[in-house]
């Protein structure tokens, strides 16, 4: 899955969401079989929050490429996952939020926290 089609501005933040515009996250998730708007979004009518819910034994890949960087930058299913969305549900939290983020210049932008720092910190480098 590409996360952030469109898109040309990322910031590294102190968060552990990756915050991308809703229609990305809408993208994103509709390639996730079995992800759904959240529970509190569906009772709101739509993705007031911006956050999904996908099958906590769903398997899948999801990498995140930058612009000037040569390749992929994989994101364990284990750091997207933020939990489950109730204790007793087989539908957990992803860690990707549709919110509408922009720079000081008005351009789309993601906000990229430690769900992709996590995964990248346990890469190995090769030279």
């Amino acid at each position: 899955m590409e996360l952030s089609p469109g898109l040309t501005r990322t910031r590294a933040a102190g968060t552990t969401l990756i915050y991308v515009p809703p229609g990305v996250a809408a993208g994103i998730y509709a390639a996730i079989p079995g992800a759904s708007p959240s529970a509190a979004d569906s009772l709101a009518g739509g993705s007031a929050s911006g956050t999904y819910q996908y099958p906590c034994d769903a398997k899948f890949d999801l990498a995140l490429t930058f612009a000037g960087a040569e390749g992929s930058f994989g994101i364990d299913l284990a750091d997207f996952n933020i939990g489950k969305s109730s204790s007793d549900s087989s539908m957990c939290i992803g860690a990707i939020i549709g919110q509408a983020f922009n720079d000081a210049a008005g351009e789309p932008l993601a906000i990229v926290g430690d769900a992709v720092r996590r995964s990248f910190q346990r890469t190995p480098t090769c030279y």
